[in-house]
C-alpha cells in the first residue's frame, strides 16, 4: 500500500498527543505539574510543523485543489453595426427582420432580455445563448399600426452577462409608405416685420388609392390669437395624379404676433385609419426698431384697490420714438406709458381702480410704438391678483 505525507503527519500528531497526555496522567489529581518537553521532543515537534507546512493538501482529506481565474474566458458582444435601418415597409403589414449578434468571446454569450422603448419595435432572440465564436440572431418586428406617422426611430436595449458591455443599445429606425403627404412638412416663415400681416400654404396630397378626407386642422392653443388656420379642398384640374384629392392648408399670421421667435403648432385630422391624427407647426422669427421686455405675458402678483405698481414694462430703442394710445381691455386697470430713465426707453406703470373687484384677473393692454412715420400697433398680456389692503400687509 502506497504511504502518503499526509498519512504521515497525522501519525506524527497522534503520536504527539499520547506522549502528552501519558505526561499529565501520570501526575496526582491533587498535583498540578507544568509538563516538561525534552530538547529531543522539541526537535520531533519542530520536524513535524515543518512536515506539515510542506505537504501538498489531500483530496481525500477534504482539501479544496488550487483555482486559478483566467481574465480572458469571458463573452464578448459585438453588434455588426450599431443602428439597423429596415428601409421603407408596408404600411398595412408588420415587418419582419433579423439582426446577427456575435460572441467573439471565450465563454457563452447569455441574452437576458431585449427591451423595447415602444411597443412599435420589438425584438427577440431566437436563442438566448451564443457560443464562443457564433452568431445568435434577433428578430425584430416593426408595427406601423403603433407609427402615428411615415418615420420610426426607436432602440432596442439588450441586456446581456458580457462584464464589458452588461447593456447595449442598438437603433432600429423605418420609414413607412406614406398613405399621404404634406408639402411642405411645415411652414418657416423666416423673418417677418413686426405689424405685417403674411402667410403661407402646405398641400395634403392623397397617395393611394384609398380616399384621404382632410376634416379638421385645429390650433394645438386655442388662446393663441395670433394665427389663422385654414383649410379647403383644392380644384381637381390643380391635384398633382388625378383621383388623388389635394387639400391646401393655409397659416395666416397676424400684425400683433409678438417680438421674438414665435411658433403655432395645429392638428390635421383625417380620415386615414393609420394616421388619422398629425401634429404639424409654423414658426418665425419677429422683428421691429424696438424691444419689448417682458415681450409678450407679464405675472404682475398682487395689488390692492387704488394700488400702483411701476415699471411693468419697458420699451427699447436705437432711435427715438413715442408710445400713444395706451389702453387696458380691463376697465378696472389703468395703464400709462410715460420715458424711462435712460434714454429712448418708455415703461408702463399700472394701477388697480379702487372699485377692482378681488381675484385674479387676466388681460392685456394695446398701444401704438411712433417713430419716423412707422406706427406699430402692440400689445402685451398680463395676469394680476386685487386683494384686501390686508392681505399685503
Amino acid at each position: 500500500m502506497k504511504v502518503r505525507s499526509s498519512h504521515v503527519v497525522i501519525g506524527l500528531f497522534v503520536l504527539v498527543g499520547a506522549v502528552l497526555a501519558l505526561a499529565v496522567f501520570s501526575v496526582g489529581p491533587s498535583t498540578q505539574v507544568e509538563p516538561k518537553v525534552s530538547d529531543k521532543t522539541d526537535s520531533f515537534l519542530k520536524e513535524v510543523r515543518q512536515t506539515a507546512d510542506t505537504a501538498p493538501p489531500s483530496e481525500e482529506q477534504g482539501a479544496i485543489p488550487g483555482t486559478t481565474s483566467d481574465p480572458t474566458m469571458v463573452p464578448k458582444l459585438v453588434l455588426s453595426q450599431p443602428k439597423y435601418y429596415v428601409g421603407t415597409i408596408a404600411n398595412d403589414d408588420l415587418f419582419h427582420g433579423k439582426f446577427p449578434i456575435y460572441n467573439k468571446g471565450k465563454a457563452p454569450l447569455i441574452i437576458d432580455n431585449v427591451d423595447t422603448e415602444c411597443a412599435c419595435t420589438l425584438g427577440k432572440m431566437e436563442k438566448k445563448t451564443i457560443p464562443p465564436g457564433g452568431t445568435g440572431i434577433l428578430d425584430v418586428t416593426v408595427n406601423p399600426f403603433r407609427i402615428p406617422g411615415f418615420h420610426s426611430s426607436k432602440n432596442l436595449t439588450i441586456t446581456t452577462n458580457d462584464p464589458r458591455n452588461r447593456m447595449v443599445t442598438l437603433n432600429v429606425s423605418s420609414d413607412v409608405k406614406p398613405e399621404f403627404e404634406l408639402v411642405p412638412d411645415g411652414l418657416d416663415f423666416g423673418t417677418i416685420q413686426k405689424g405685417t400681416t403674411v402667410q403661407k400654404t402646405m398641400i395634403l396630397r392623397q397617395l393611394e388609392d384609398q380616399p384621404i378626407v382632410l376634416k379638421k386642422v385645429v390650433p394645438i392653443k386655442n388662446s393663441d390669437h395670433n394665427a389663422e388656420i385654414s383649410f379647403k379642398k383644392r380644384p381637381e384640374s390643380e391635384w398633382k395624379k388625378p383621383g388623388k384629392a389635394e387639400y391646401a392648408i393655409t397659416v395666416k399670421l397676424l400684425p400683433l404676433i409678438p417680438l421674438g421667435k414665435y411658433a403655432v403648432y395645429f392638428d390635421i385630422d383625417t380620415t386615414c385609419k393609420r394616421v388619422p391624427r398629425m401634429v404639424r407647426g409654423a414658426k418665425a422669427t419677429v422683428v421691429s426698431f424696438y424691444s419689448l421686455l417682458p415681450s409678450y405675458s407679464l405675472h404682475l402678483g398682487l395689488i390692492e384697490p387704488g394700488q400702483s405698481t411701476s415699471d411693468i414694462a419697458t420699451i427699447e430703442s436705437d432711435k427715438d420714438f413715442t408710445v400713444d394710445n395706451v389702453k387696458s381691455s380691463d376697465s378696472a386697470f389703468i395703464v400709462k406709458a410715460h420715458p424711462g430713465k435712460a434714454p429712448k426707453t418708455y415703461v408702463f406703470d399700472i394701477s388697480a381702480t379702487r372699485n377692482a373687484t378681488l381675484g385674479k384677473h387676466t388681460a392685456h393692454v394695446d398701444f401704438v410704438v411712433k417713430s419716423d412715420g412707422d406706427d406699430v400697433h402692440d400689445r402685451f398680456n398680463f395676469e394680476i391678483t386685487v386683494v384686501k389692503a390686508s392681505a399685503t400687509q
